[in-house]
């Protein structure tokens, strides 16, 4: 259509919206005195029938068909109301559900606690009776031994021989007791009981505390001490065996021939030595607890962070026990200090500061941990021994949170305690809170997100409501999306070639800075005319103030998704794509611009006009003047862009404007394309930065099994120089060297072969 017959339309239209007697007058002002368009305007005013939707022009038959027939935003206007009604529904129903699981989950979880707990308990009580059953059974077996040897005819000859010889301290010296033949004899008897008891030695002692017999030379003849005294006399005239729990004792002296004068825990246990029913002395062995005592508690320890342990009257532990790292780090205990016998049970969590440091004051004065407590307590009230489980979880001797049983044994004089960290105690019920914890969260998200997924949809209702005819553009369907604007397919009013139509984001639509990148990328995109150049067609304004621009609307893939797709790209593909590329770069730098933005994510390639592989380089965004005054908008954006893909200067002056940064990003994406890689690539912000600045990029030959021409490597690698001065000189001379390259093989009938495979066989 000739701009005639378009001049000719416009006065057509415009004069039928005017009343009848005002048309001729109308027409002639516009037609001035060009009788034959005034003639040809007549003729189709003369023509127009108003009442038959048949000869109405064309904006009213557009007008009523558009009345009739819905458009696809209409339709999704309606979808997305229904949508949002269906929302609220699901919504709805899903708080219901949540909230239906939560109180299951609360009344389960009080359940399984209850039920873990009680389990527990049980489990706690059990362990405890093994443990003293055990601890038993190992007492009785030496004791049966030792009451056996204590009526033994021999042993009871020769301990009358000695008590009368050497009792009550007579001719006392170690070596006259220890060469006596008796003694030899009585010593000979007893070594193989040693072995058979695992006991590193024996002592007989008169009843005025002498020891008249001992397998230990330098013990023989001594008296013993008044802690001896109040354990071994009292149990003189005792029928039947005694056990003495666990105290200190120098190692050399229970034992033969050692020097070692290192304090270690023992057991005692002995048995009275009749003549004629008097108890003329006592026979005891000794025990090392560790191999003993300590080894039936820690075999009965429960799950995988239980303790059992024992303690005497006054509170401290007399067996072995683990995890005490605290206490050291406390300072209650030394480095390489045995807790054992050396320990009070305090409760260490009630002398803790709120910083966590501990007031040692306050510590030594504190109570004992809960179950010595209450053991101890039962003790002064009764013999009989009673297991007992603490009903509500306590803090222990090290701190930690546990559930506990305990029982006084008498007969021994000591107290057992077995605990199991509440940590793993209610580690099922920990999970199950977890559980609940995100349910909660997931209904509170919910709720949140049902609000706003509400107040969304209803915006954006009013969005597409509001931007679904911009100007003569009917927006189809929302094709892509950027930092700050959005592209639509869109179909304009006269012409039936689609568009696209990039509009700026609601968010930015009151930032004059943005506002102003899009009016300046609109402006200068449309000086250039290179079919390789993107082609802008029109830009306007929406009724909410959004700016937007139309465009030609491409059928294609960006160089980033043909190296997804394809990987490395063969030389000959590769010169014919970046040929094309140059194409548009040489107009864009003839017109005094630099893209600044070129990268493989801004090149597309199509099919278009029958042609495929053809190249587009989109986004200019970032296009600066080289010679204009954009101080404002560079410092705004101070460095814009892909990283990856800028040249170095652009980092170090970034309101430099150069063709040669350009052509740095054209050597980038020849190295993408060829090697299916990156020059550099890194997470790293900063080693990023310092490749690009100082980082010489790897031959392409590393990274391709095609043998590349050296005029080729030596282009891209001069391309990528970190100095501007080494680069090429201006994008036609890269153009000249791609064109006297001799490299064949791609053309159009290769490509569509391409295509059809790649693309339109997937669409």
């Amino acid at each position: 259509m000739d701009k005639n017959q378009i001049r000719i339309k416009e006065i057509f239209l415009k004069a039928i919206e005017l009343p009848s007697e005002e048309r001729m007058a109308f027409i002639k002002k516009e037609c001035g005195e060009d009788t034959e368009m005034i003639e040809e305007v007549q003729s189709l005013v003369q023509n127009h029938n108003e009442d038959s939707i048949f000869e109405a022009p064309i904006q009213k038959r557009m007008e009523t068909t558009q009345s009739k027939e819905e458009s696809e935003f209409e339709i999704t206007l309606k979808k997305i109301q229904k949508k949002r009604n269906q929302k609220l529904r699901y919504n709805l129903l899903l708080i219901g559900v949540i909230i239906t699981l939560i109180s299951i989950g609360i009344w389960i979880q009080q359940q399984m606690k209850s039920s873990i707990i009680g389990l527990n308990e049980h489990s706690l009580e059990h362990n405890l009776q093994a443990t003293t059953h055990s601890l038993d059974d190992w007492i009785k077996d030496k004791a049966n031994i030792t009451e056996a040897l204590s009526r033994d005819s021999m042993i009871i000859a020769s301990t009358n021989f000695l008590t009368q010889k050497y009792g009550m301290g007579k001719f006392g010296h170690p070596d006259s007791i220890w060469n006596d033949p008796v003694h030899r004899a009585l010593v000979a008897r007893l070594n193989p009981i040693i072995e058979i008891l695992e006991s590193p030695s024996f002592s007989i002692i008169d009843a005025s505390g002498f020891r008249v017999a001992c397998n230990v030379k330098k013990r023989l003849g001594e008296k013993l001490n008044e802690d001896g005294m109040r354990i071994v006399l009292p149990k003189l005239q005792t029928d039947g065996f005694k056990f003495t729990r666990p105290f200190l004792q120098e190692r050399s002296s229970i034992q033969n021939n050692s020097s070692d004068s290192t304090m270690i825990s023992i057991c005692w246990l002995d048995c009275s030595i009749k003549s004629e029913e008097n108890a003329i002395a006592t026979l005891g062995f000794a025990f090392f607890a560790e191999t003993g005592f300590n080894e039936i508690l820690e075999a009965h320890r429960i799950g995988k962070t239980g303790h059992t342990y024992a303690f005497d009257e006054k509170g401290y532990l007399i067996s072995s026990v683990d995890d005490v790292d605290e206490l050291k780090n406390y300072g209650i205990l030394e480095e390489f200090e045995d807790p054992t016998l050396n320990l009070k049970l305090i409760d260490l969590k009630g002398a803790l500061k709120e910083n966590n440091t501990l007031d040692l004051a306050k510590y030594e004065s504190g109570k004992l941990i809960l179950p010595v407590r209450l053991a101890l307590s039962d003790k002064k009230h009764k013999e009989a021994r009673d297991i007992q489980t603490v009903p509500e979880p306590y803090y222990t001797f090290n701190g930690n949170k546990t559930i506990g049983a305990y029982v006084w044994l008498p007969k021994y004089n000591i107290g057992i305690i077995t605990e199991l960290p509440t940590e793993e105690t209610l580690k099922p019920v920990h999970y199950l809170n977890l559980i609940l914890i995100i349910l909660i969260g997931l209904l509170i998200g919910f709720v949140i997100y049902s609000f706003i997924s509400s107040y969304q949809v209803a915006k954006l209702h009013k969005e597409i409501g509001e931007t679904s005819m911009l100007g003569q553009y009917t927006l189809i369907k929302h094709i892509g999306e950027g930092g700050m604007g959005e592209v639509y397919l869109a179909k304009h009013a006269f012409l039936s070639r689609p568009n696209a139509v990039k509009l700026l984001k609601s968010e930015f639509s009151h930032n004059k800075d943005t506002i102003k990148r899009f009016e300046r990328e609109v402006q200068l995109a449309s000086q250039l005319t290179n079919p390789h150049t993107i082609q802008i067609h029109d830009f306007g304004y929406t009724e909410g103030d959004r700016f937007y621009y139309a465009m030609e609307f491409l059928e294609g893939i960006t160089l980033e998704d043909l190296i997804k797709i394809e990987g490395p790209l063969p030389l000959n593909r590769t010169i014919v794509l970046l040929k094309q590329i140059c194409y548009s770069l040489s107009e864009t730098h003839e017109h005094g611009l630099v893209h600044r933005d070129i990268k493989p994510m801004n090149i597309m390639i199509c099919k278009l006009g029958g042609l495929y592989d053809f190249v587009k380089v989109l986004d200019f965004g970032l296009v600066k003047d080289i010679e204009g005054d954009d101080l404002e908008m560079t410092q705004e954006a101070v460095i814009q862009g892909t990283p990856v893909y800028m040249a170095p200067e652009r980092f170090l002056r970034p309101q430099l404007s150069h063709p040669k940064s350009d052509i740095y990003s054209i050597g980038m994406v020849a190295y993408y394309l060829i090697t299916g890689r990156k020059v550099f690539d890194h997470i790293d912000k900063a080693s990023l930065l310092s490749d690009i600045l100082h980082t010489q990029p790897k031959e392409m030959n590393e990274f391709t099994n095609e043998d590349l021409p050296e005029e080729f490597t030596k282009l891209v690698m001069s391309c990528l120089a970190k100095e501007m001065d080494d680069r090429p000189e201006n994008i036609g001379e890269i153009l000249s060297t791609l064109s006297n390259m001799s490299v064949k093989g791609w053309n159009q009938t290769k490509a569509k072969e391409w295509w059809i495979q790649h693309i339109e066989q997937n669409k």
